[in-house]
C-alpha cells in the first residue's frame, strides 16, 4: 500500500512539474555582438569594447555623444542612438525589449532568432515581426516610434483601467512601405496619438545600416 501511495505522489509531482517547466522556457537565448562603438559605451554599468557578447537580461547604455550597433544572428542589427538605454532579452520564440531612454533603429530580417519582438516603453508597447523600424523616448510622457517598413502593433499604455473612449482603438496598427511616424502622449492618464514627421533616421541611414548585414530596403513595398 506504502508503494502504491508513494507511485501516485511521483506521478502526481511529475504532471505538475511539466507545465511548470514550460512556463519557464520561452526559447533559447539569442546573443548579440557589439560590432560598432562611437564614444563611452557600457554593458552592464562597465565599458563596452568591440566583439563583447550582449546576452538575455543585459542592459548597454551609451553616453552623450555616443552610439553602438548590435548585431544579432548575422541578419539583425540594432542601431543605438546617444543617451540611450536598452534592457536586452531576445529568445528564439519571444523577445521582450525595454526602451527607458533614448532611442534606438532596428533592421530585423532574421526571425529565427528573435521571434516576435515586444518593445517597451514609457508611454506604449510595440509588438513586432520582421520589419524595419525607429523609436524614440523623448521624455516620461511622449514616445516618437516609425515604422520605416513593415508592420507594427502598438499598444497605449493606459494608467488607467478604463476602457478606450469612444472611436479610440485598443491597439493602433501600422503597415508602411516608407516611414509612417506617430507620437504617443500621455495626458491626464490617457494615451493622445498624433502623426509625425520624419525625426532622428531617413533613407540613408537605414539603407547604409542594411547594407552592413549584406541586407538592402525595397521602400516599394511592404517587406
Amino acid at each position: 500500500m506504502i508503494r502504491n501511495v508513494l507511485s501516485a505522489i511521483i506521478i502526481a509531482s511529475t504532471a505538475l512539474a511539466v507545465p511548470s517547466c514550460k512556463q519557464f522556457m520561452p526559447g533559447k537565448n539569442t546573443d548579440g555582438k557589439v560590432k560598432f562603438i562611437v564614444g563611452e559605451v557600457t554593458l552592464n554599468g562597465k565599458k563596452t569594447i568591440l566583439g563583447d557578447t550582449v546576452r538575455f537580461g543585459d542592459t548597454i547604455e551609451t553616453g552623450k555623444d555616443s552610439t553602438c550597433e548590435i548585431i544579432i544572428a548575422d541578419k539583425n542589427l540594432m542601431m543605438l542612438a546617444p543617451e540611450t538605454r536598452l534592457l536586452y532579452r531576445v529568445t528564439t520564440r519571444e523577445s521582450n525589449l525595454e526602451l527607458s531612454r533614448g532611442a534606438f533603429g532596428a533592421i530585423i530580417r532574421n526571425r529565427d532568432a528573435t521571434g516576435d519582438i515586444i518593445i517597451k516603453m514609457p508611454t506604449v508597447t510595440a509588438s513586432i515581426r520582421g520589419t524595419i523600424f525607429y523609436i524614440a523616448v523623448e521624455g516620461r510622457d511622449r514616445t516618437y516610434a516609425c515604422t520605416c517598413n513593415g508592420r507594427m502593433r502598438y499598444h497605449p499604455d493606459r494608467e488607467t483601467l478604463s476602457k478606450p473612449a469612444a472611436g479610440e482603438s485598443e491597439e493602433k496598427i501600422v503597415a508602411a512601405c516608407h516611414h509612417e511616424a506617430y507620437y504617443y502622449s500621455r495626458e491626464k492618464g490617457a494615451i493622445k496619438i498624433e502623426k509625425a514627421g520624419l525625426k532622428y533616421h531617413g533613407d540613408e541611414a537605414m539603407n547604409k545600416a542594411a547594407a552592413a548585414i549584406g541586407e538592402t530596403i525595397d521602400w516599394t513595398k511592404i517587406e
